[in-house]
């Protein structure tokens, strides 16, 4: 007997007049890819492991009023679920120097999907009304029960996003002006774990503060390293051929040559794997 999958079937759905088949479009990765826009960051992932930094987000599809708060500053580190085909226009965006991660090893350490919302959407309603009830329980449970409500209802909104909006960039310190489709990134995201008397958010005036913001960034990093071993690494992506070398040659005081030389294997140019 023939068992006829999902994917077999819609392939021959799709037969073209020609008789071609034509395969369904993948929509997602079996890796965590992480972009960057200088080789030196790629250095520092390698030698000292991801870290978290404080990243400004509008919340403006939460649909409070103006007079609110509406942006979201938490620390965070950010990868894309795309195929490599797809993979072009995000990296042109993030940087020519990437990592991909097994997404075995992102679940294990608790990586999870955004949740793409709008204004409408039942889950920034659903949001809405959390946090509208909010100051109705912090009268009504323990210090402890209200801490714990307050974190889960914290939790889900750093795990959220607009499913468009406006990118904030940083080193304007404003919002750009057109409009991002930020469901097309496919994120998913790491958020620190050991935060006992720490910030989870800040003002973005202390983002916007340089003096404030790398010490920020420092103390949440501190016991908040996203760590793994070579292993959990599929591909480095460096922008040229010619960088591998000055971009081994700053990880040998880390690593021994025969892990050097691991390394060395999992350097890929962007262009022939996509």
């Amino acid at each position: 007997m023939v068992i006829w999958t999902n994917e077999i079937l819609i392939a021959m759905n799709s037969l073209s007049n020609s008789g071609r088949v034509i395969l369904p479009v993948e929509e997602s990765s079996n890796y965590l890819f992480h972009y960057t826009n200088e080789m030196d960051h790629l250095v520092s992932i390698m030698n000292d492991y991801f870290k978290p930094f404080f990243c400004v987000e509008s919340i403006e599809f939460l649909g409070f009023p103006k007079s609110i708060i509406n942006e979201m500053v938490c620390p965070v580190v950010c990868f894309c679920d795309l195929p490599l085909s797809r993979q072009k226009e995000h990296k042109s965006k993030f940087g020519d120097y990437g990592i991909a991660m097994k997404k075995e090893w992102g679940k294990e350490k608790l990586l999870t999907p955004v949740v793409y919302s709008h204004p409408r959407s039942m889950t920034a309603v659903s949001l809405r009304i959390l946090i509208d009830m909010a100051n109705l329980l912090q009268e009504k449970l323990t210090e402890e029960e209200f801490g714990k409500f307050r974190n889960a209802v914290s939790i889900l909104i750093m795990y959220h996003k607009a499913y468009e909006g406006k990118q904030y960039i940083k080193k304007d310190k404003m919002f750009a002006d057109k409009t991002t489709r930020f469901y097309d990134e496919r994120e998913w995201r790491y958020l620190p774990l050991e935060v006992d008397g720490l910030k989870w958010n800040l003002d973005i005036t202390e983002h916007q503060n340089d003096d404030a913001l790398p010490k920020e960034n420092e103390i949440i990093q501190r016991n908040n390293k996203l760590k793994f071993n070579l292993n959990d690494i599929e591909f480095l992506f460096l922008k040229e051929e010619s960088e591998i070398e000055p971009f081994l040659s700053q990880m040998r005081p880390r690593y021994s040559e025969e892990e050097i030389d691991l390394i060395r294997k999992k350097i890929q140019p962007f262009e022939k794997i996509a």
